[in-house]
């Protein structure tokens, strides 16, 4: 089994999860300009950390929608090919995903052993025939599904999978989905502040044009 697919052991595996703490938190502290800047970083960081983690986000009815890519350009032409489908941008309700369901009723960290049957309720029922295919694509390691809450808004939800993950590792999975968190909470109140200022410069422009209209001479 190469490097890239063996278990760590205990000292890389602790190694692993603080460096994965770390690199969230730098994240979290950072002056990213956008939710997208966020994303990536996560997503590279994770990927450098020889985990996959995918990063959804609430949507105002209610589904989650898939935001970054996780997975690599093969697998996601495979994926495109067999069941046209498109990671980035899919749409799921996660209150028929039982695992996502869990993590967003206790508001945290869930571990199942084998993630195909959070895959299978995640896809459309037409395309369930070819889970098995897929699953071959994906993998069927361990995830560990947690909910991006800030100040007690749901945000959305990441999740990670690696042939290594345990039940054990559920806590330190919901410190870094709190780093998580909290980059996109700065990210977003920087977004409304700007939106703020926007409206009240045009506020002030039309106030100034109204008042120069009315300025009649004497």
């Amino acid at each position: 089994m190469s490097s890239n697919t063996s278990a760590p052991t205990p000292s890389e595996r602790e190694s692993i999860w603080i460096s994965a703490l770390r690199a969230a938190a730098g994240v979290a502290a950072q002056a990213a300009s956008s939710e997208e800047d966020v994303l990536r970083a996560v997503t590279e960081e994770l990927r450098q950390l020889r985990l996959r983690g995918t990063v959804s986000l609430l949507l105002p009815d209610g589904q989650l929608e898939v935001r970054n890519r996780s997975l690599s350009r093969s697998v996601e032409t495979a994926l495109q090919r067999l069941a046209g489908l498109e990671v980035r941008g899919y749409r799921f309700d996660p209150k028929q995903i039982d695992i996502y369901r869990r993590a967003l009723s206790t508001g945290e960290s869930v571990f199942s052993r084998n993630r195909e049957e959070a895959v299978r309720q995640m896809m459309p029922p037409a395309l369930r025939l070819l889970l098995p295919q897929i699953m071959r694509l994906l993998g069927t390691h361990p995830i560990i599904v947690s909910p991006l809450i800030l100040e007690g808004q749901l945000l959305g939800v990441i999740n990670v999978t690696a042939p290594w993950l345990t039940a054990n590792d559920t806590m330190i999975m919901s410190a870094l989905a709190d780093h998580v968190a909290i980059a996109l909470g700065h990210v977003r109140s920087r977004e409304k502040m700007a939106a703020a200022l926007r409206r009240e410069r045009l506020r002030n422009e039309v106030v100034e044009a109204v008042t120069s209209a009315l300025d009649l001479p004497k």
